[in-house]
Formats: C-alpha cells, structure tokens, sequence
C-alpha cells in the first residue's frame, strides 16, 4: 500500500493523502468522515490490492485530522473549507478534467461528495455511500454529539483528540453552529441534501447501519425512490458509520466497473439491496474510537 503524501495547499497547509494504484486508472476518491481519518479506508486499498484491480484509489485526511495541517489558529472549520481543500486536492491529484471520478464518502463525506456534484465542476461517475442518506434528521444531528461526545469535550477534550488523531480546535469546530455553512433546504424532520444531485446521472450506492441514528429506513427509503437504480446493503449489525469489512468492501467495490489485473478470484458479494452481517473489521469509524477511549477513561485498567 502507498505510503502518506502531502500536498500544498495554495494557502501553504499541508493536506495528507494516501494514493494506491496506477495514476491511469479508474479513480475512486475516499472522503472521511466528520472526525475520522484516511486510515479507515485502509482495509478497501488493502483488499483492492490483493483483488488485483485496475483502480487508483486517493484517500484524503481533512484538514486538523490525521497527518494533515491544521487551520491558522485551530479555528474556522467549517463544510466549505473542507470542500475547497476537496477542490485544490482533485485539481492537483486528478488533473485531466475530462477524467469522470467516483467518490466514496463516509457521513460527512458522502455530504461533500454531494456538494462537489453540485458545483458541476467535472463529471462523477459513481457516489458511493456509508450510512449518510439524502437527508438528516434533527434528532440524528443531536445524537451525534450526546453521551460520549459530550462528555468527552467536558472532561478532557485534549485526551479525546489525540484518541481519534484530531487537533482540539477541529473539536471545537465540528459542536459549533457555524460548521455546517452549505445551503440545504429545510424540513420540519431536518435537512434535505436531494437538490445537490439535480441533474446527476451518474450511479448510486448506500451501505447502511440497521442500528444506524443517521441513516434511518425512511433515508434508504426516500434515496430509492429518488434513484431506483440504487444499490443498497444493509448490515443489521452495524451502527454509525458502517466498518469496512470485507463485506462491505466486496460490495463496493464490485459497483466499479474496472477490470482485475491479476488472476486473484473475486469474493462472492451479495446482490443489491440485501441484508448481510459481516464479521468485524478492523477500521473504526469515530464513534466506535470515542466510545473505547470512553470506556478507557472511565474504567482505567488496574496498574
């Protein structure tokens, strides 16, 4: 697997990013979520590796997270600095704009995917979706933040950042109001994503947490309807966000039509809109890294 890279950023940050594959082939682009990093996307390259796929597979870490600079003063994180990184690192990464790209977000990540869409700036083959929907309930929002998040900012936030490789600014960033600065429209229930695909063509796909907060039925449901040709997993198991286990992986990946370069056989994966509980994997998303460094602080082993 490719080693960590940095690119410049026009106002001199460093953007870390992980490139796996050749640079001529298919582009699938992985966008973490709200405080996660590149490295949850670890097991997708390794088994993409190991399948011997003709895939260029880029994964950024947003600024303040993982291996990328933070910004002036640790503060000003917001939807629109993350999707303006987003542009510089396409721009940079992927410079032929006739190329069509395929984005892969996780919860906040699948967000932007849906707002780079809307700029209209290059063709995007394939949106590819972990546990974010067309919508977000109100509820969902404050659920994000309650029990250990909370608790985590009260008690010892500097403990809880370096947990999840974060900086206590980006913390800070994602409790406040003005994080979320991107135009939705607005229901009664939450805010609704739909009007930032008007118009896309391209393909669709959702894995989704039956045990999910964010991504309810009625989400997989209203995204159905809007694209009938949606593939869909369900993992019953799973909260927010989904893990990529080899499962999900399968289910992914088999969504990108790009040949195989070696001889591996391809894993059996399950047809759309199926329902599958896959053994654990190894890359946690955020909540799940919160809830352990939690339960550390609270119940600290004996010396």
């Amino acid at each position: 697997m490719s080693l960590s890279q940095r690119l410049s950023l026009p106002d001199g940050r460093g953007l870390a990013y992980t490139r796996s594959g050749p640079e001529t082939a298919a582009v699938l682009l992985c966008l973490p979520g709200l405080l996660e990093t590149r490295q949850t996307f670890d097991p997708l390259i390794q088994q993409a590796e190991a399948a011997g796929l003709d895939l260029q597979i880029i994964s950024l870490d947003w600024c303040a997270r993982g291996d990328s600079d933070p910004l002036p003063g640790d503060i000003g994180y917001a939807f629109s600095v993350y999707l303006q990184d987003l542009n510089h690192a396409i721009a940079a990464l992927v410079p032929d704009t006739s190329r069509a790209l395929n984005l892969l977000g996780t919860s906040m990540g699948g967000l932007l995917a849906f707002y780079y869409v809307a700029q209209g700036r290059r063709p995007v083959a394939h949106i590819l979706l972990n546990d974010i929907g067309l919508s977000l309930d109100w509820t969902s929002i404050l659920g994000l933040y309650r029990g250990g998040a909370d608790e985590g900012l009260r008690q010892d936030p500097l403990a809880w950042a370096r947990a999840l490789r974060v900086t206590p600014g980006a913390l800070q960033g994602v409790a406040s109001p003005q994080h979320f600065d991107m135009p939705y429209q607005k229901s009664l229930r939450g805010m609704r994503f739909e009007a930032c695909l008007k118009g896309f063509t391209g393909q669709l796909s959702l894995v989704h947490g039956g045990l999910s907060e964010v991504c309810r039925p009625h989400q997989v449901q209203e995204l159905k309807q809007r694209f009938p040709q949606a593939r869909v997993m369900s993992v019953p198991t799973a909260a927010h966000p989904v893990p990529f286990t080899s499962a999900v992986i399968d289910f992914l990946l088999t969504a990108l039509p790009v040949p195989t370069t070696t001889a591996t056989a391809t894993a059996t994966v399950p047809p759309p809109d199926s329902a599958t509980t896959p053994s654990p994997g190894p890359a946690l998303g955020w909540r799940e890294a919160l809830r352990k460094w939690w339960q550390r602080l609270r119940h600290p082993p004996a010396p």
